[in-house]
């Protein structure tokens, strides 16, 4: 899943879309409005943490696993401006509410990696605390392929037999001569 997290940060923090801060997802925004009345506010915004899930890993040949995995992006922007019918600012609020959560979908929608399938965005729950900090979800399905148990077989095979050359005659002929092959 490490991987997994680090394409989308990569991704996402290189699209220009004005994001300050990703992490993977603690909970960060349930305490930043104490924080903000402290002046020290520990995520920058905008900010999206990241919170990935798989409920069941089925055991493929040779140590790989594929579990169908949800990641849930949580948008967190300021919002100062009213969004009612006739703001003067309207049209800004309503941009600040719906265009990062539309990019990001643009971004990652069928984005995949080495260990991942596609994304597919599947769910967008927006936030109705009617609160300054306007938190999001963007929810995106894929399928994961962990071949770190292989990877750890394998290596441990190699320690084992750091020398070990196979080759196509590996029993002398001295030893066993090869027999005539009679009809």
């Amino acid at each position: 899943m490490k991987e997994l997290f680090l394409a989308i940060s990569t991704k996402l923090m290189a699209a220009g879309l004005g994001i300050k801060w990703m992490d993977v997802y603690n909970r960060q925004f349930e305490n930043l409005e104490l924080d903000r009345n402290n002046d020290s506010t520990i995520v920058p915004l905008p900010a999206v943490l990241v919170e990935m899930s798989v409920d069941k890993w089925d055991g493929q040949s040779k140590g790989i696993q594929i579990g169908e995995c949800i990641v849930t992006l949580h948008i967190g922007q300021d919002l100062y401006e009213d969004t009612y019918d006739g703001s003067p600012d309207q049209i800004k609020a309503l941009s600040n509410i719906f265009d990062l959560p539309e990019a990001i979908y643009l971004q990652l929608q069928g984005f995949k990696g080495a260990t991942f399938s596609g994304l597919e965005r599947t769910k967008h729950i927006p936030d109705t605390s009617f609160t300054n900090l306007n938190v999001q979800q963007v929810i995106f399905k894929t399928t994961l392929s962990d071949p770190s148990k292989a990877r750890a077989d394998e290596a441990k095979l190699k320690k084992l037999t750091p020398d070990l050359k196979l080759s196509k005659n590996v029993i002398p002929d001295s030893i066993y001569p090869q027999q005539p092959v009679t009809p």
